[in-house]
């Protein structure tokens, strides 16, 4: 059995796209995911399941719009993945409130990262990677034009952004071994 993070991308934001998380909770049980854990508003979904990842996107994003008749992107990490991303961050030496991810669906085939580089401050960096973007955003992430849509448009995936913080707290949950749920 292996253990993902299910990232929803816009719920919960602004009034729009409301989702309760002990009602999301159930339904990830009612799929048949086990150790299912939540955390925060934001649509984030720690669980273990014998399925394949390929099969989970689908499956979640039905279900969220069969039971909620909401379309909501979903991406899903393997607990591994999301470790070798947290693990891989070029800027470790900012403050945490400074970091992001934003998590790729799939590998962009875009290779020309100019428009990217020309939108983004002169206090922030950026490292573009095959399934994850690292930002740091000194001046906070609501004040970024390296937004999700920006982002979307220009490398032609869906994506959704979470801070280190929460991102940390995400891989600290898939660790925890059932028995100690």
């Amino acid at each position: 059995m292996k253990t993902y993070i299910a990232l929803l991308r816009g719920i919960n934001v602004s009034g729009k796209n409301i989702i309760k998380m002990d009602s999301l909770k159930e339904m990830f049980t009612k799929l048949n995911f086990e150790n299912v854990q939540t955390y925060i508003q934001s649509g984030n979904v720690v669980f273990s399941t014998n399925k394949t990842k390929e099969n989970l996107v689908k499956s979640i994003s039905d279900e969220i719009k069969l039971k909620y008749e909401l379309n909501v992107p979903v991406l899903v990490l393997e607990k591994n993945e999301l470790d070798e991303i947290i693990s891989e961050l070029p800027f470790s030496e900012f403050e945490e409130k400074d970091v992001y991810f934003t998590f790729l669906n799939e590998e962009s085939k875009i290779t020309d990262f100019s428009k990217i580089s020309e939108k983004k401050s002169n206090s922030e960096l950026i490292h573009i990677s095959k399934n994850v973007i690292y930002l740091v955003c000194p001046d906070g992430y609501g004040n970024t034009k390296l937004s999700n849509s920006f982002l979307e448009k220009q490398l032609k995936v869906l994506c959704t952004t979470r801070n280190l913080k929460t991102s940390k707290k995400m891989l600290e949950l898939a660790s925890i071994e059932k028995d100690e749920l």
